[in-house]
This record gives C-alpha cells, structure tokens and sequence, in this order.
C-alpha cells in the first residue's frame, strides 16, 4: 500500500508541474464568435530620475503603446479621462499596493504601469503587465538603450502583452522593405510596421526592385539596374554592407529566399 501510495503522490505532482499538461489562460481568443477587443489601461510612466522635458519621454511611451495595441484590433484602450493616475501624480508602486478594485471600477481588465530614468544619454524603461481581474502580476520586463531606442523597446513589450494574452508572438517590432522614389531615383528603404524610422539603404541613384526580407531578418535582396543590367544585390542591415551576388545577361529579378536563408532562388 506504501509503494502504490508514493506512486499515485508523484504521478499527482507530475499532473500538477509538467510543463506539457500545465494549462496557459488564453484572454483574447479571435476566433470565438464572442470575441470583443480586450479593455486595457495604460498609465503614465513615473520619471524616476534625468531629464524629460515637459513630459515628453512619459508621452511618448503613452502613445506609441496605445497606438500599438489599438493597431492590433485586439484592444480597447481605457478613456484616457478615466485614468486613476495623472502623470504627476503616478507611482510605480510595489504590486500589492496597487488597487484593483478602482481600475476594474473603470472598465479595466488588464493595466499597463512602468518607470523610466534618463541620464547621461542613457534610456532605460521597466514595464509591468497586470491582470485586473484576477488581480495579479503577469509579466514585466526592463530595456536599456538610447534616447531614439525609445520607440523598439515599447514595441517590444507590446510584444509581450501580445504574447501573453493571445498566445501568439507580435508584429510590432518589425519592419517593411518597399521602393520609394523620393530621392528622384528608385531606391530601396525600410521602417517600422508603424511608419516610423524610414532609412533608405541604397544609393544607386538607378532603379532598384523587388526587395525580399532573409528569413532571419538581417539582410535584404533585391533587382537593381546600377550598371545598366538588372543585376541580384544582397544588402545585409545589421553590417551595412552590400554585394552583387548575381549580373548574368538577362533578367535576375524578383529574389526569393530559401528557408534555411542560405540561397535565392
């Protein structure tokens, strides 16, 4: 009786912390015929130290996470007249002094609360993410960069927030390749899925095509007509560096990566 004890005790442990059995809630479901967006609020984050002039840097993080969440067609901001917390009087207090209650009182299901500090050109941001209903912590993370990092690390964790209430990873710190014009030539430029940080990364002053994202992200392929010949380029971001990978006569057009990101096709 001892041995089937122990038994039926380590099978009842496993159940519990497998993490294969163990269950994830899943706030926003899309596909549920009763789906609605999910009622979010988003508090002003406390300067805890440095320079922010006229509340710039606490406006900004506001905006750019109400902008992302509204874009994704998930989430209903809370009123901003509603807020509990102004931006001189928000505290990034300690979890249990945080007052569930009140928030729930304005439509708020989950809340957005976080601090920064500013100095010496350094930027770092702690962002915190909690469930109103179930009044309880859910995930919370800090970024550290410069001042124009401002906007990716937000995207980033409206990365998270994405990822913890659908199960799914973001699109929020991606970025688009396209052609534009603009310098009287057709070049290839890049900016963020929210129209920000537009950098154009050729300079061909000819006509450039066809660009096509490697599956990890870091490089770009693309037509361009530079000497004449539609010609294969690769232009790898992160090293800034280009090279002519194919100028047969002819047409080398319309790239396409492999999966593994190792070929063209």
């Amino acid at each position: 009786m001892k041995k089937t004890g122990y038994i039926f005790i380590i099978f009842i442990c496993l159940l519990f912390f497998s993490p294969a059995l163990s269950h994830t809630k899943t706030y926003i479901d899309i596909d549920s015929p009763s789906f609605r967006r999910f009622p979010i609020a988003i508090t002003y984050f406390k300067n805890l130290g440095g320079k922010d002039n006229k509340g710039d840097i606490s406006k900004e993080i506001f905006e750019v996470l109400t902008q992302d969440l509204e874009f994704s067609g998930l989430f209903s901001i809370v009123d901003h007249s509603l807020l509990i917390e102004s931006p001189v009087n928000s505290r990034f207090s300690n979890d249990n002094k945080i007052n569930f209650r009140d928030w729930s009182a304005i439509g708020a299901e989950a809340l957005v609360k976080g601090s920064f500090s500013f100095d010496n050109g350094s930027l770092e941001i702690e962002t915190k993410l909690y469930d109103v209903f179930q009044c309880r912590f859910l995930v919370g993370k800090r970024y550290v960069g410069k001042r124009q990092d401002l906007r990716k690390m937000i995207h980033r964790f409206c990365n998270e927030i994405l990822l913890n209430f659908t199960g799914e990873k973001g699109v929020f710190d991606t970025k688009i390749a396209f052609v534009s014009d603009e310098s009287g030539y057709k070049e290839i430029y890049v900016i963020d899925f929210d129209g920000h940080n537009m950098i154009k990364i050729t300079n061909h002053k000819s006509i450039a095509l066809s660009p096509a994202w490697s599956p990890n992200g870091k490089m770009i392929a693309f037509t361009s007509y530079k000497d004449g010949n539609p010609d294969l380029y690769i232009k790898d971001i992160i090293a800034n560096k280009e090279d002519r990978i194919s100028h047969y006569k002819g047409l080398n057009i319309a790239p396409a990566w492999f999966p593994d990101g190792k070929k063209l096709a």
